[in-house]
Formats: C-alpha cells, structure tokens, sequence
C-alpha cells in the first residue's frame, strides 16, 4: 500500500469479532493490530462483519463512528445455493436424526446436557457429531459413551457436509454464552442445517438469535433451555403437520456480488 498508494485497495472482512483485550494476548499480534489501526480510517475501501452488532462494536472499539459509511458492510458467511438441492428427509426413520458439526469444546459447549438428554430419550433420539477439532474432556466424554445411540466421527472436507447433512433431521449448536461472539452471532453451521432444511436448535442464551426464531413453519428454528433439557417438549418442537414450507435465502451468492462488484468497479 505504500508503494503503490491509491492503486492499491484493501478490503478487510472479519469472520469474528475480537475485542481491543483479545489482540493483547501475544505480542506480536499486538504490534501487527497497532499497524492495522492506523490504517482504518484512511485506507480501506471495504470494512465487513458478519452481522450489524459486531460492526457496530468493531466501529466503536477502533473509533471509526465518523469515518465515511460507505465502506462498512454487513457480509454474513453462507454456504452456496448449490445446497438447497441436497434436502432431508424429515421424519423418514424410527429415531429423529440429531447432527452437530464443527470444533468441539467441554467448557464452553453444552456438551455434557446435549449427551445426557440423547442418553435419557435413546428411544427417540440418535446424534452423531463430526468434528476434527476436539478438546480433551469433551473427546473423554463421548469416548466414555456405551451405546449406539451417540456417536464421534473425524471431520471431512467441506465440500462433503451437504451429503451429510441430508442424512438428518435437526442441526444443533451448543455454544454457551461465554463471549461477545457467542452473545451476538449466529454461527456459519445455522445457515448450513437451513441450506438441507434441517430443523435448528440452539440455546437460547445466544441472545442475538432470538430474532431468527421460527415456530409456526419449517425448516423450524428453536431456542432451548440447555440448562434444563428434561423440560423440552421435544414432541411438540417436532410436529411440521399442516406446517407451511419457509424458504430461505441464506447462500452467498445473494451478498457476495456487492464485494465482487466493488473489487471490479476499483480494479478499473
């Protein structure tokens, strides 16, 4: 950028949000976000987050509130259209089909109550969790599991998960709220499950969520008290009779043509 000056144009979209206190924890990074800040005010032409509130926050951590709005965005991570020919069968098999895909966490994940409810409704309920990233207590706890009902399987590559996905029926996240990002986003696999027209259940304490609730149609989207899953009407939360069919447009190809117009429009 200094050697080229204005022929250069940088864009900058950020998957999460990190706090002023997060680039403090290793040095160099501290050093490297220093330089980046300098930078904002005067030479990006494109500032992304994947929602409003982590924008707003970002905008305020870096001081950016009066900075000229036009190069600030709002660019969720979707899957591609391609996904919606890959749909579930819902309710095709004896037991409702539970998935979770992604890294995995004891601590921070609704680990422990998801499995104790699948263990406690086995007759009902099967789960299979694929998941390359997996720490140390939560990979003791399912290897601890004796029983068919649950199941740990590796990770594949990315490419594959709507052939997976269509094998079930509801697509879980299990984030506790332990941070600004869970707090205030919808995690990459919500949109993911919705693409194959699975039913999503997430806790409800992922506050930002709460908006996207959807009860009365289906692909359904549900808030669950993960701390007392015993209390779930999970019967209920399963019925799509006399249901109507939502269909959603969460895929990139609806927001990802405003960043390829502009890097075409800047290259010229």
């Amino acid at each position: 950028k200094k050697l080229k000056g204005n022929k250069v144009n940088l864009l900058l979209h950020c998957h999460e949000y990190t706090s002023p206190e997060n680039y403090n924890d290793m040095w160099l990074v501290q050093k490297m976000h220093k330089m980046e800040t300098k930078m904002y005010p005067v030479s990006y032409v494109w500032i992304s987050h994947t929602n409003e509130v982590r924008l707003e926050q970002f905008k305020k951590d870096h001081d950016l509130e009066n900075v000229n709005k036009n190069i600030f965005h709002v660019m969720p991570n979707y899957p591609s259209r391609s996904w919606s020919s890959f749909k579930t069968d819902f309710g095709s098999t004896d037991k409702t089909r539970i998935v979770f895909v992604g890294s995995l966490g004891y601590d921070n994940m609704y680990l422990q109550e998801t499995v104790d409810w699948v263990e406690l409704n086995k007759d009902c309920f099967s789960l299979d969790i694929y998941a390359y990233n997996i720490d140390k207590k939560a990979k003791n706890l399912l290897d601890s599991i004796n029983n068919n009902c649950i199941n740990h399987y590796q990770g594949f590559d990315y490419k594959e998960l709507p052939f997976i996905l269509k094998k079930y029926d509801i697509g879980l996240v299990l984030y506790k709220p332990y941070n600004f990002n869970h707090v205030n986003g919808v995690s990459n696999k919500v949109f993911e499950y919705l693409a194959c027209d699975l039913d999503v259940w997430f806790p409800k304490d992922n506050t930002y969520m709460l908006s996207m609730v959807r009860e009365k149609s289906y692909p359904k989207i549900l808030g669950l008290d993960f701390t007392n899953l015993p209390g779930f009407d999970f019967k209920n939360a399963l019925k799509r009779d006399g249901m109507d069919y939502h269909s959603d447009n969460f895929f990139y190809e609806t927001i990802y043509k405003e960043i390829y117009e502009n890097m075409a429009t800047d290259s010229k």
